[in-house]
């Protein structure tokens, strides 16, 4: 295989994550200004629209330095702020994924400290493999790098973390599931809730376990230029998936029903920390507000124990 094409299938895996990153925010704009551009704000909205918005503008200048030829030092300039628009935006993705898990154990600060704390090891982990990469080369005019085994080995690990980090968030919330599994059947509005994000949670999972093993297989076993090739798609889908569970739960209280999950996606809600019971708090509550009469939002404190 020449150079010239496996340059060109490089960046057909590039413009690939940013077809499906644009493609998907049109998609679900309008449930955005629905459902986000409100009056107030939250920590969830805030968190929806930097994970929305920063990989959305960042993901313009990839656009720009994997199609276009500059000097070697301006193409290590961009690849390190590539490296770390991902970084962030998996900060941001991992945040929501905690929020979640936090309402879903009735704010515990135990849960949150524990998280937190396995967090920041492996995001200590991922700066470190993301950003300490050397043997690397340059392809110009392209700006796209060819490592070598030991640096894609290290490259990997970051992606390890992140698979680590969702297998835990996925644990917690399966455990936490299964804990008020049949006592949750006696508030149908919370069960179903519940299911909501388990469901969710699952097909986030699921569908993000795939894409990373092979991201993850392509820095193992690709030729040096295909190693990482799907870390922008990764990163793309993974945002979108965030965004789409985000807006599924806002669409799910305002509609009372259950969307499938290609439809919407999840957001805000509370669980009282006081008793195991899940609960709505004011801040929330606006956003939460269904607009189909027939449904009821459960009361501000209701119990499912």
């Amino acid at each position: 295989m020449t150079e010239e094409l496996q340059i060109w299938i490089h960046q057909c895996a590039t413009l690939f994550a940013l077809v499906i990153l644009y493609y998907d925010h049109m998609l679900t704009l309008s449930a955005e200004v629905t459902f986000i551009w409100k009056p107030g704000l939250s920590l969830a909205k805030l968190l929806f629209l930097a994970n929305r918005y920063l990989s959305f503008f960042a993901n313009m200048a990839l656009m720009c330095f994997s199609y276009r030829g500059f000097p070697a030092e301006i193409c290590g300039q961009l690849s390190t702020f590539h490296q770390l628009a991902i970084i962030a935006s998996q900060v941001i993705v991992s945040l929501v994924l905690v929020l979640r898990t936090y309402a879903l154990y009735g704010r515990s600060r135990r849960v949150l400290f524990f998280i937190l704390a396995v967090g920041f090891i492996l995001l200590s982990l991922i700066a470190w493999s993301a950003l300490n990469q050397e043997d690397v080369t340059v392809l110009i005019p392209s700006c796209i790098y060819a490592a070598t085994s030991a640096t894609a080995q290290r490259l990997a690990l970051a992606w390890e973390a992140l698979v680590l980090f969702d297998t835990m968030i996925f644990g917690l919330t399966l455990r936490q599931a299964l804990a008020r599994g049949s006592s949750s059947l006696r508030l149908k509005d919370v069960s179903r809730i519940m299911s909501v994000v388990l469901w969710d949670g699952s097909m986030y999972f699921a569908l993000m376990a795939l894409v990373n093993l092979a991201n993850i297989l392509s820095f193992y076993l690709a030729p040096p230029i295909f190693k990482g090739v799907l870390s922008s798609f990764a990163n793309a889908f993974s945002v979108t998936l965030v965004s789409r569970l985000m807006l599924h739960l806002h669409q799910f209280a305002h509609s009372g029903r259950q969307p499938v999950f290609e439809s919407g996606c999840a957001t805000s809600y509370e669980i009282s920390s006081a008793s195991p019971s899940m609960s709505f708090s004011d801040e929330w509550r606006d956003d939460l507000r269904p607009r189909n009469p027939a449904y009821r939002l459960p009361p501000e404190s209701a119990s499912v124990a």
